[in-house]
């Protein structure tokens, strides 16, 4: 067995040795995944879906097989490109970079889009099928009207695209894991976060065109995805402020929905990307402001209220400097390897965005040397030193880590003359799926898991964005403050909760200055 080559961006090992990755990356790379097209008139939401799906796929994957009429053209709703849908689909499959490999004759696992599956060929089959809010993930025959309905919102499709692409991932990856379980029948609807083995029987509100007036922090992995998803609502009028000071890197392309080999390339400004993919909406303004939001609230005058915040970000600091621009709304979306989570805020009215972290924000430190000491063999109190003083880490430092982790010499020669705190960032799997070989760990890329983070972040925005929709976002005001799915259980087994507001003023959203400047900036009723 090959070992792979040092760049290759899906995955990572994180513990055992090269041996395990190449036995991972075997995997990927000798799966074929076929993905099968209605027969006839492809629609709109099956168009989006599909393409949502093959771009996924297309950053792990490089033998894909996608039967496609290359007669059909691409729906004019959607944004511009190719003319054929199967050109379109082509270039979607090369997005991540790389290298396409000719399919084998048997697919490993056929992807059926809104069809009834033909159970003849051998290998797996999962289908997958949306409209509007709802979405399909199963592996029996969807249930869903075959006709032209569910163009208006894009929110279905791009969920079951999100979720069929981690089916995928995880079917492959059972080889190495000996686990891969995909539900048989589970229709969600992200409206109202209810899911059930049988279509959803709600009526869903009558479409009004959706004004969403916002600012976004942070156009990476998660809010890329809720660009993409928003550049997919034909009818999107208002205006987006995108402030992000980072610009996409080849290291993007791997889990960015945004990130093509183009710009990645160029590394173009993340914020400028994200103007550029909602420019064909004539009446949505975008800014890009390549900085971070922190420049831009200092560049408005000082009582200019804040519009919608959509938190993008993916540290509790991070976090913690959005809440300290006084938001009065906010939508914060968030994801690790076991959970996606979006989460609904209103200062002053139920938890903020760091009441739901305030814990681990106050017991960080204590963690990060426990964590590190364990990592990394050495003892507590020498972490400690380093950590606290943010001294940077020796070749022969690095090379001790190595060996305690049973990795090959050099594996993590990268971290030569950089601290414990960017080891430990650089150790999380922030975006990926852990597999364990049996030998270690290694980390794959699940482009699925931002991906749903960020479709989901942009299905409460846009809620908020009509009054029909207004009254079913998460929040102190809605149904529940957060929605937590787990990437590979699915949307039967998410759960609708509401945390408690931080009872003590160590969160911000308790001081009674913050408050008074507030009240005074929203003119809130101070009594």
């Amino acid at each position: 067995m090959s070992t792979p080559s040092s760049d290759d961006r899906r995955l990572r090992v994180v513990t055992g040795s090269n041996s395990d990755g190449a036995q991972v990356a075997t995997l990927l790379d000798a799966a074929t995944i076929r993905v099968d097209l209605p027969v006839g008139t492809v629609h709109r939401r099956h168009q989006l879906l599909v393409l949502t799906l093959v771009d996924l796929l297309g950053r792990l994957f490089p033998r894909i097989d996608v039967r496609c009429d290359t007669s059909i053209a691409s729906d004019a709703g959607l944004p511009p490109g190719p003319n054929a849908l199967f050109d379109r689909l082509t270039s979607a499959a090369r997005n991540g970079g790389l290298t396409p490999l000719t399919p084998n004759s048997s697919a490993t696992i056929t992807v059926h889009v809104g069809t009834v599956p033909d159970l003849t060929d051998s290998g797996l089959h999962i289908v997958a099928d949306g409209g509007d809010w709802v979405s399909y993930n199963g592996t029996e025959p969807t249930q869903l009207p075959a006709d032209g309905w569910g163009g208006a919102i894009p929110i279905g499709p791009l969920l079951s695209a999100c979720r069929a692409a981690g089916q995928v991932t995880h079917l492959v990856l059972s080889e190495a894991t000996n686990t891969a379980s995909v539900p048989a029948s589970v229709y969600a609807d992200a409206l109202r976060h209810v899911a059930d083995s049988v279509p959803v029987d709600t009526e869903t509100p009558t479409h009004v065109a959706p004004v969403l007036n916002a600012v976004l922090v942070g156009a990476g992995s998660v809010g890329g995805a809720a660009v993409f998803a928003l550049s997919h609502v034909p009818s999107l009028t208002g205006s987006l402020i995108v402030t992000d000071p980072q610009r996409l890197e080849a290291k993007n392309l791997d889990r960015a929905l945004l990130a093509t080999s183009t710009v990645a390339s160029a590394e173009e400004l993340k914020a400028d990307v994200a103007a550029t993919a909602l420019t064909h909406l004539p009446d949505f303004h975008v800014t890009p402001w390549p900085h971070t939001l922190e420049e831009w609230v200092a560049s408005q005058p000082a009582d200019e209220a804040l519009p919608l915040v959509l938190a993008a970000v993916d540290s509790r600091e991070a976090r913690r400097s959005i809440q300290d621009c006084l938001p009065l709304e906010l939508i914060n979306a968030a994801c690790n390897p076991t959970e996606v989570h979006i989460s609904g805020h209103r200062t002053g009215d139920g938890p903020c965005v760091c009441c739901l972290h305030m814990a681990e924000v106050l017991d960080a430190t204590r963690i990060r040397i426990r964590v590190l000491a364990a990592d990394t063999g050495l003892n507590e109190r020498f972490v400690r030193e380093y950590l606290v003083n943010d001294q940077p880490m020796d070749a022969q430092m690095v090379r001790f880590i190595e060996q305690h982790r049973g990795l090959a010499n050099g594996a993590l020669a990268s971290y030569g003359g950089k601290t414990f705190e960017q080891l430990r960032v650089g150790a999380l799997l922030y975006g990926a799926t852990p597999v364990n070989t049996g030998g270690g760990t290694v980390a794959v890329a699940a482009p699925y898991i931002t991906a749903l983070a960020g479709v989901l972040l942009a299905a409460e925005a846009l809620k908020d964005a009509g009054p029909e929709f207004a009254v079913y976002r998460l929040g102190p005001r809605g149904p529940a403050t957060k929605y937590a799915e787990n990437p590979l259980a699915g949307a039967s087994q998410a759960m609708l909760t509401n945390p408690s507001r931080w009872p003590t003023h160590e969160c911000l959203c308790r001081s009674t200055r913050r408050l008074r400047l507030m009240a005074l900036k929203y003119d809130l009723d101070q009594s």
